[in-house]
């Protein structure tokens, strides 16, 4: 089904086998459709490996791949921002000639990226990964503050 990520570790096989949204992948495509430009998101942990995704406009695989170097980057960068007492790094964004990439930190070592059309504008993607991490949070239990 085009516009919903499979999840990789959330969803549930019904007898017909197709995978059935998760409560993440769910949240997720809400952060996608809520963000103009937005091709796709995904919940990593702290090793870069997908939790879960939303993939509407690129490839689930590439997407992955960028959220697990997305949160690589997050990681070294703030390790490096809190030696040099700039505190702990929130967010990375970078901006490339096809893409961009919105990495924010969700807790617990686990960050949310998104992957964004080269000329998406990024206010309505605060409101809406405000919003989704707060979600997201909600659905762990509180595990992730």
């Amino acid at each position: 089904m085009k516009g919903r990520g499979a999840a990789e570790r959330h969803s549930q096989v019904p007898p017909g086998g197709e995978l059935l949204p998760s409560a993440f992948s769910t949240i997720l495509g809400r952060l996608v459709n809520a963000s103009p430009g937005a091709t796709g998101a995904v919940m990593a942990d702290e090793e870069g490996e997908t939790v879960d995704y939303f993939a509407e406009r690129i490839d689930p695989e590439e997407l992955k791949l960028a959220a697990a170097y997305m949160g690589i980057l997050l990681a070294r960068v703030s390790a490096t921002t809190e030696k040099v007492k700039g505190g702990r790094l929130r967010e990375l964004r970078l901006k490339g000639d096809r893409s961009q990439f919105v990495c924010r930190a969700l807790g617990q070592g686990y960050q949310v990226t998104v992957v964004l059309d080269p000329v998406a504008t990024l206010p309505k993607l605060a409101r809406a990964l405000d919003q989704a991490l707060a979600e997201l949070r909600v659905e762990a239990g509180g595990v992730l503050d």
